[in-house]
């Protein structure tokens, strides 16, 4: 019998759940089962606690038919614990390390009823928080009850925070109910019958902020739900000073869900009406000159949002530009298509292939490129083009239909209900993206990738880690990459003599070299178009070459597709590691040989050893490219432009 069970809950939560199913087997020697209850998940979470399941006899997988709601999951999942502790970890949060035997340590030691423990919030810009009052952790007696040390019914009400004796809670008889907010009838009531309670001042849990797909990041009258669970948590308690708590907890409770944002503005009249109903039946009334306020008249203004005033004069230069497009946006959308590479620098990548796709499935449809007006020239003839900043530019924007960008649209510009956007990228990620960019400004890039309908995907690998480094409300497409279209079962005849592209990826301080001397090789160099641009689009040279040599570039990703040798020559490898950040360790399992420096480089040419491997390229390409197919622009047209199942 393992002394810990541990209960998952899991829906929705791919991109996630390999951390926290990880961190929960981290410990080998961790006397623990896992229990993942897949909720009818309708993404790969079930493929995913499978794997782990094979790896690993501690954990058992509990299959439902249908969805049940995270309440009917935990109990499903308390059913079957054999363990003499039991911990309801959520499926998007995460252990620390050592966690598990800090926690195994003390209840050995104390054998309380409930073991409470600490902390941090984990945010989307990667940094964490600890909870703000762990000081009532510190404090805590070594065992008490809660009448006893009563502060500690200010700690967060939640089930995750806290280990119970298996034993105990059954005889309880406490299951978790239906609906949101499903922890409160459940903890105040343990806390209220618990003989023996201790706490742990050390972080066992990173609680994960979602901006999008958890009960807390959604805006909806459903969280009126609130004053449901405080009536079911107050029917469960005898009179006395935890149910005088709980009575006095909700006003303020109801009030900070109001002030969140997460209730949308035209249901906020019906969540007040709720709150007010709730305070009526139980005598209640606000605290405070704030909270009186807010209850009476203030909720109507909530929430206040402070003004941008570093934005102002940049907008006071480009006010006639955003005029021109809110006016326009008043107007009817056009059958029209936009598209934009790489900030504006010419005709390329997955959006060129889809206006390729387009003039084929839909002449009909207008096609318009954005472009820098320093670019203009690298346009192909005829092109119909809007450059950045003109009065074109933002009318096209605020009339067109169907947005395709490998970058982003501006932050002033304003994404119309109707219109699709498709962000497809260009690459598979290796080195960190989004939010887990080193300095990026986390507010400003998610503003505007909260305007993406659609990501494109070439692998599950991508998938989720689209969605870790953009945590938006997108839809993936697992079409693979529509630049990759001409890659896929193209014909190789090796030349007399060996064609070589190298491609670097671009990184302060590193300047490519305009050439490249290997022996019995011409060598191409394709420069990152941060460092200069080249008029050949990097599918082309990819076609027409033998071998690749790159460094930390996506390029590696795409050629992996043609089944040709590949070269990584990293000589900078831990130092771009160290300040750019990467998500796996490519020379643990690179794609072909490695080279540090030009000698080992120039040695796997002479050697021989840069036609070997074959084993490394397959694997890499059966993980990276699984959706690359061919008809990835095909894919993409006949989905959002003509609306027909793919």
């Amino acid at each position: 019998m393992p002394f810990i069970s541990i209960v998952v809950p899991v829906y929705r939560v791919e991109a996630y759940l390999r951390e926290c199913l990880e961190s929960i087997l981290d410990d080998a020697d961790a006397d623990i089962e896992l229990i993942a209850v897949n909720d009818a998940s309708p993404d790969r979470c079930g493929e995913i606690i499978a794997e782990f399941a094979e790896r690993d006899a501690r954990v058992r997988l509990v299959a439902l038919e249908r969805n049940c709601g995270l309440g009917a999951a935990r109990n499903i999942g308390f059913k079957h614990a054999t363990g003499e502790y039991v911990w309801f970890v959520d499926s998007d949060d995460w252990l620390a390390p050592g966690a598990l035997s800090a926690i195994t340590a003390r209840l050995r030691a104390l054998e309380p009823d409930v073991l409470i423990v600490d902390y941090a919030r984990a945010f989307v810009d990667g940094t964490t928080r600890r909870n703000r009052l762990a000081h009532l952790l510190t404090e805590a007696p070594t065992t008490f009850n809660i009448s006893g040390y009563s502060a500690m019914l200010q700690n967060f009400g939640v089930a995750w925070n806290k280990v119970v004796c298996t034993h105990f809670l059954r005889e309880l008889k406490i299951p978790f109910p239906d609906g949101w907010y499903e922890d409160i009838p459940f903890t105040y009531p343990l806390l209220a019958k618990a003989k023996t309670i201790s706490a742990l001042d050390k972080v066992c849990l990173y609680y994960r902020q979602r901006r999008t797909g958890s009960i807390l990041s959604s805006k909806t009258v459903r969280h009126a739900e609130l004053f449901g669970q405080y009536e079911r948590a107050l029917a469960r308690l005898d009179d006395g000073l935890v149910k005088e708590h709980v009575r006095q907890a909700v006003i303020g409770h109801g009030l900070l869900v109001l002030g969140s944002g997460r209730v949308p503005r035209a249901d906020r009249k019906t969540f007040v009406r709720h709150l007010r109903a709730f305070a009526a039946r139980h005598g209640l009334k606000p605290r405070g000159a704030k909270q009186t306020l807010l209850y009476h008249a203030g909720w109507r203004a909530y929430p206040l949002k402070n003004f941008p005033r570093g934005d102002v004069k940049r907008k006071l230069k480009r006010l006639p530009g955003l005029v021109y497009h809110w006016w326009h946006r008043r107007k009817p959308l056009q059958d029209m298509a936009v598209f934009s590479a790489y900030w504006g620098r010419g005709y390329e990548c997955s959006p060129a292939a889809i206006d390729t796709a387009m003039q084929k499935l839909t002449p009909h449809v207008r096609r318009v490129w954005i472009v820098d007006k320093r670019y203009v020239s690298r346009l192909p003839k005829n092109t119909e083009h809007a450059v950045i900043g003109s009065l074109k530019y933002y009318r096209t924007l605020a009339r067109a239909k169907w947005l395709f960008y490998n970058d982003n649209l501006e932050g002033d510009i304003v994404k119309r209900p109707a219109t699709v956007h498709l962000q497809t990228h260009h690459g598979t990620p290796l080195k960190r993206m989004g939010v887990h960019e080193p300095d990026v400004a986390v507010d400003k890039l998610l503003k505007r990738c909260d305007r993406w309908d659609y990501s494109l995907s070439s692998s599950r690998y991508a998938t989720q880690t689209w969605a870790r480094a953009y945590p938006c409300d997108f839809t993936a497409l697992e079409y693979g990459s529509p630049r990759n279209d001409v890659l896929v079962n193209a014909t190789w005849e090796p030349g007399p003599v060996l064609r070589v592209l190298y491609a670097p990826t671009f990184r302060d301080g590193f300047i490519p070299p305009r050439a490249l001397d290997l022996p019995g090789a011409t060598v191409t160099i394709k420069p990152h178009y941060f460092d200069a641009l080249s008029d050949e689009r990097i599918e082309e040279l990819m076609l027409r070459s033998d071998v690749l040599i790159t460094d930390y570039s996506s390029v590696m990703f795409d050629f992996a597709l043609l089944g040709r040798p590949i070269v990584i020559y990293a000589p900078d490898y831990d130092e771009y590691v160290a300040s750019r950040g990467v998500y796996f360790d490519l020379l643990a399992a690179p794609p072909g040989p490695v080279a540090s420096t030009l000698d080992e480089l120039r040695d796997i040419f002479t050697s021989g050893e840069v036609w070997e491997h074959e084993d490394r390229r397959k694997a890499f390409r059966e993980r990276f490219c699984e959706f690359e197919s061919g008809q990835a622009a095909e894919k993409v047209v006949r989905h959002i432009v003509m609306g027909e199942p793919v």
